[in-house]
């Protein structure tokens, strides 16, 4: 049978309890980051980094890290495996500095690779129609910076006007962005 107190103590109690469980759920807060930090930095594979000969992109982590002055860009795909995809393009990454770029693609992951990079100059990246459509976007033409994707078995890379227009999947999409970084491909 458990014990009447008086209320003084049983306040003592409680407030005893309350610290004890907020000191050991801090204590396993702390003990947790402290030990995630020290297992991510002594895995050697998460860490390894592989200096690809082309110069220019180091494997780091599972994507493949560009440095252009001091910003990383990160990219899916190995400059090795976008080299058989046609890229005919003039506008350096340079051309998209203060400009707003326009986005034509319902694929969010070839956005999100695209805004990645290009992302960090354009003053703005938002999705459009080439010429019409009946979605309700802004329809833009070639005056305009544009990158046009589109689905396709054939992978190329090409440039009319300031639209860039860009055929296969997310290969291309790595293919036209390391060209636009100065790396060889």
């Amino acid at each position: 049978m458990r014990r009447i107190g008086s209320d003084k103590k049983l306040e003592k109690r409680k407030r005893n309890t309350a610290t004890f469980i907020s000191l050991f759920i801090l204590a396993i807060l702390i003990i947790s980051t402290a030990g995630y930090a020290f297992i991510t930095n002594s895995n050697p594979q998460q860490t390894q980094s592989n200096t690809n000969p082309q110069g220019g992109a180091i494997y780091s982590n599972g994507l493949w890290v560009v440095s252009l002055g001091s910003q990383n860009f990160y990219l899916i795909n190995s400059p090795e495996s976008v080299q058989n995809v046609s890229v005919e393009i003039t506008m350096p990454l340079s051309g998209y500095s203060g400009k707003p770029l326009y986005i034509v693609s319902n694929n969010s992951a070839i956005n999100n690779e695209i805004f990645s990079v290009v992302g960090n100059y354009a003053s703005r990246i938002q999705r459009a129609c080439y010429e019409s459509c009946e979605e309700d976007l802004p329809e833009k033409d070639c005056s305009e910076n544009m990158i046009i994707w589109k689905d396709s078995a054939e992978k190329k890379v090409y440039q009319e006007g300031n639209c860039i227009f860009i055929e296969g999947d997310l290969t291309s999409v790595d293919a036209f962005l390391y060209r636009i970084l100065g790396i060889s491909v």
